[in-house]
């Protein structure tokens, strides 16, 4: 059981981290914004809202690995929902007592009974049941305790992606007798195309060397000018080659009469 429950975090979880090719810092942001919104109870939307994150994030030239976001949105699933959305209440109920809202607390045996009888409703019917139950009994405090845990767990994934994936890559690069930044320019894919452009300019430099490239006409009068200077060469091979091909002619006859 345990090295099954390993193999899954490991397939599911880790290997992600471990075989993306992005940026250290686009992985550590995909880690971030997958905590940010696996911690919230909106189990079903989540993949579409961190998609929507990446598209709004791209006029801003902020990217970040999408795999791992979606990775990490995984880790509230149908079998981590129940535990974790009651965390969520409890840190609701928390936060709505210090500001000063009184709200009556449900036990979780009484919501674990509750989630129970919707899944054994079916997955669509269950799924709209147990929705109504959490937006009527639950509501606000279930959503805003998922935030109050979200945003430093998000903060935390981050800025372990960034120690832990470092000194991964740093030991692979080790391997290959690589420093860091040699590794990722081997290795790593950067989505910026500036950045792709500059890695690949440093990889082969002689297919961006402008010195072996022949020069390109930059104006009209350029491109006239090498016309011209074909024409006139093709031309000028024209009568070379007319008085080669009767001199020709002359020496032919000359051999026949001798003959």
């Amino acid at each position: 059981m345990w090295t099954k429950f390993k193999s899954y975090l490991d397939h599911q979880l880790i290997r992600p981290f471990r075989e993306s090719k992005s940026p250290i810092n686009e992985v550590a942001l995909g880690a971030f914004i997958g905590m940010l919104w696996a911690m919230t109870p909106l189990v079903g939307i989540q993949m579409a809202l961190t998609t929507i994150c990446w598209f709004l994030l791209r006029p801003f030239r902020i990217r970040f690995s999408i795999p791992i976001a979606f990775a990490m949105v995984w880790i509230s699933n149908p079998v981590t929902m129940g535990p974790l959305y009651y965390i969520f209440y409890l840190a609701g109920y928390w936060f709505f007592t210090v500001i000063g809202q009184n709200i009556d607390l449900v036990s979780y045996s009484s919501f674990a009974g509750r989630l129970q009888e919707s899944l054994a409703m079916g997955w669509l019917d269950g799924t709209i049941d147990f929705v109504y139950y959490i937006v009527r009994e639950l509501g606000w405090p279930m959503l805003i305790g998922g935030f109050v845990i979200a945003v430093p767990l998000a903060f935390i994934s981050y800025f372990l992606t960034l120690k832990l994936l470092t000194r991964y890559r740093t030991r692979k690069a080790a391997k290959e007798g690589l420093s860091l930044a040699e590794w990722e320019h081997l290795h790593v894919k950067s989505r910026d195309p500036g950045e792709e452009a500059e890695r690949q300019r440093e990889l082969h430099p002689d297919e961006f060397d402008e010195s072996v490239r022949p020069p390109a006409a930059s104006t009209d009068m350029d491109l006239n000018a090498l016309r011209s200077r074909r024409l006139g060469a093709q031309v000028a091979a024209g009568p070379r080659t007319d008085n080669y091909n009767a001199k020709e002619n002359k020496n032919q006859k000359v051999t026949k009469q001798s003959a």
